[in-house]
C-alpha cells in the first residue's frame, strides 16, 4: 500500500474517531475575542424562506439545545449557522468558558437555535434533529469541531452520511431526514422568526433576556467578559 493511501486512511480514521467522541461527549473545549460575523446567503438555501413566513407548525420535530437552570436570572439565545466559521470559533473557544463561568454557576441559561446561512448549513441543521435526541448536543459539537473538514469537502453528502451512520442513523433514515420537508419548515420558521422579532441577519447573534423582559443583543464572537457585562447590565 502506498504512503499516500496510508496517510489518507489515517486522516479518515482520526475524523471518524472525532465524530464518535463528540457525539458521546457534547462539550470539552478553550478563548478568542473577535466581533466578526457571517451573513445570510438566501440564494444558497435549498428551501425558500417564503415557505417559512409563519411560525413552525411542527415544532415537535426539533430537538432542543438548552443548558442551565430554568430559574437562571438571565437567558441567552444564540442563533448560529454550521457553515459560519465565526460560529465555529465561538463554539470551540468561548462557549466552554461561558458554560463553566456563567451557566454552571446558575447565572445564565443558554439556548442554541439554528440560523442556516446556506444549503450545507441547512443540511447540517437537519442532521442534528434527525439523530436521537440524546445525541443532539453531541452532533452539534461534532459539526462545529469538524467544520473545516466537511466545509472543504467535495462530497458533503457522503461526509454527512458517514456522520449520520456513526450517530446511529441507517442509510434509509438519513435519506428520509434530508427529504423531510416538515423539518425544513420548522428550521426555517425559527430563522424567519428571529429575523422578524429581533432583526437577526448574521451569525453568531445573541439575544439576552431577563425576568422583567428586558432585552440586550450583540453579534459576533465575543469574550466571556462581554457576556458577564451584559448579565450585569440586565441584573441592575
Amino acid at each position: 500500500m502506498s504512503g499516500k493511501k496510508i496517510a489518507l486512511i489515517f486522516v479518515m480514521a482520526i475524523i471518524a474517531a472525532a465524530i464518535v467522541f463528540y457525539i458521546a461527549n457534547p462539550s470539552s473545549f478553550s478563548g478568542a475575542d473577535s466581533t466578526q460575523t457571517s451573513s445570510v446567503s438566501n440564494d444558497d438555501l435549498t428551501v425558500s424562506l417564503e415557505a417559512a413566513s409563519a411560525p413552525a407548525q411542527t415544532p415537535d420535530v426539533l430537538h432542543e439545545y438548552v443548558i442551565g437552570e430554568d430559574d437562571a436570572p438571565i437567558t441567552v439565545v444564540e442563533y448560529a449557522s454550521y457553515s459560519c466559521g465565526h460560529c465555529g470559533t465561538f463554539f470551540r473557544d468561548v462557549y466552554p468558558q461561558v458554560k463553566e463561568k456563567l451557566v454552571d454557576t446558575g447565572k445564565l441559561k443558554f439556548i442554541f437555535k439554528d440560523f442556516p446561512l446556506n444549503g450545507p448549513a441547512l443540511m447540517a441543521s437537519k442532521l442534528t434533529h434527525c439523530v436521537d435526541e440524546s445525541r443532539h448536543k453531541g452532533m452539534v459539537a461534532m459539526l462545529f469541531e469538524t467544520q473545516e473538514n466537511w466545509m472543504a469537502s467535495q462530497d458533503r453528502l457522503k461526509d454527512f452520511s458517514q456522520m449520520a451512520r456513526l450517530a446511529g442513523l441507517s442509510e434509509q433514515a438519513f435519506g428520509e431526514c434530508l427529504d423531510n420537508e416538515n423539518l425544513d419548515t420548522a428550521i426555517l420558521s425559527v430563522m424567519q422568526e428571529a429575523k422578524d422579532q429581533y432583526e437577526i441577519s448574521s451569525t453568531p447573534s445573541f439575544v439576552f433576556f431577563n425576568s422583567a423582559g428586558r432585552i440586550e443583543k450583540f453579534t459576533g464572537v465575543r469574550s466571556v467578559e462581554e457576556f458577564e457585562r451584559v448579565i450585569e447590565k440586565l441584573s441592575e
